[in-house]
């Protein structure tokens, strides 16, 4: 039995076009208190599909990944839900070595003199954070969505408003 030509055109179109739709995420906007690159805190799976692609890696427990695990030295875009049905609770987004994420106000957060420019737009809104028993260093800015606490945390290399870096990014709800 022959197979139509048009039919193998168009299967072939599918499996070339598939990749640019599921694939890595390597920039982008972050939206502080809300989400990044049109996914937000909230939303189900299908919305989070419809807004980034299909993950290149999902787990059972509701885990989306957007960068391959081989390479979390390169980045790592992660989305988390509640639980495989459930919907998204925390984002984390690592690209240390990468200028093209940026906050929705042009902050190239993963460049040096970030942390500046979050205290020139949040001013007394970002506060500090040690934690207790890693000593990291975390910056963060609270806020609301959907009704529910929020907060957008930044682990810094230090403190330092012009020699520190911002080396992840999390937003989460925080109830």
């Amino acid at each position: 039995m022959r197979t139509p030509l048009c039919s193998v055109v168009a299967l072939l179109a599918l499996l070339l076009a598939a990749p640019a739709w599921a694939g890595k995420i390597n920039a982008g906007e972050i939206v502080v208190g809300r989400g990044a690159n049109g996914a937000t805190l909230g939303m189900t799976r299908a919305e989070v599909v419809g807004a980034l692609g299909t993950p290149l890696d999902e787990n059972l427990n509701g885990v989306m990944s957007y960068q391959p695990s081989s390479s979390a030295a390169e980045g790592i875009f992660d989305v988390y839900r509640t639980d495989k049905t459930g919907p998204v609770r925390m984002f984390i987004i690592s690209f240390p070595n990468n200028g093209k994420w940026t906050l929705d106000d042009g902050n190239k957060i993963f460049r040096r003199g970030a942390i500046q420019r979050l205290y020139d737009t949040y001013g007394d809104r970002v506060h500090k954070r040690t934690d207790v028993e890693d000593g990291s260093k975390n910056l963060f800015i609270r806020g609301r969505f959907h009704g529910r606490r929020v907060r957008t945390e930044f682990l810094v290399d230090r403190y330092s408003k012009t020699k520190g870096k911002v080396l992840d990014v999390f937003i989460l709800y925080f109830d």
